[in-house]
């Protein structure tokens, strides 16, 4: 698959190949696949998301989010499971000992979680530059290539209003072979891999 892939050129074949989709139990990626969901960091968004790791990461391995300065928006792996919403010199975190999972992520009004664990929040210090909220992409240079496992993705507006629903499914694409990529249930679009390689296929559901 062509690298760095944008979803609109893309959209009209996978669009005709929906038909012949199939939800699946998750997508994987090693940090090199990636998903943009056109969402600034700076929309003070909420999130839920069930996500996971097939072995524990050896450096910095992140999951969703972007950064900027020091200035975070990024859920998975820190020294630990960790949520990170705000200035990334703060305590504004939730910090959880590793466990491969699947584990639940949640940035809401006043908290973020990992599962039952609970961290600060500060909206106020997101960075205000163009940052989107990216699925799958490692930011550091000394990340961990471990595998990296989505379940689902819930994306709402500061108001509760859900905007993103993705959900991982297998599709033919225009080349006929079976692509991971994430199916947007609000939109009815299909978001597909922005990086390189390709998204690996859980079990069908």
């Amino acid at each position: 698959m062509a690298n760095a892939r944008q979803f609109m050129a893309a959209r009209t074949a996978a669009w005709a190949n929906i038909s012949r989709s199939k939800f699946v139990e998750y997508i994987s990626g090693n940090g090199n696949q990636y998903v943009d969901t056109g969402l600034l960091i700076s929309g003070k968004y909420r999130i839920e998301m069930k996500a996971g790791f097939d072995t524990i990461p050896t450096n910095d391995t992140w999951l969703i989010g972007d950064w900027s300065y020091s200035r975070c928006f990024l859920f998975g792996y820190y020294e630990g499971l960790r949520t990170r919403v705000g200035n990334d010199s703060s305590t504004y975190s939730a910090d959880k000992s590793f466990t491969k999972g699947p584990h639940i992520f949640k940035a809401t009004d006043t908290n973020t979680f990992v599962d039952d664990t609970r961290g600060g929040i500060n909206w106020n210090t997101l960075p205000s530059t163009g940052r989107k909220i990216i699925i799958g992409k490692s930011w550091h240079v000394n990340r961990s290539s471990v595998k990296r496992m989505f379940w689902y993705v819930k994306i709402f507006d500061p108001r509760g209003n859900l905007v993103r629903d993705y959900k991982p499914i297998r599709f033919t694409n225009e080349d006929g072979k079976n692509e991971g990529a994430l199916f947007d249930v609000v939109s009815g679009q299909i978001f597909r891999n922005e990086g390189s390689d390709d998204f690996g296929i859980g079990p069908d559901l």
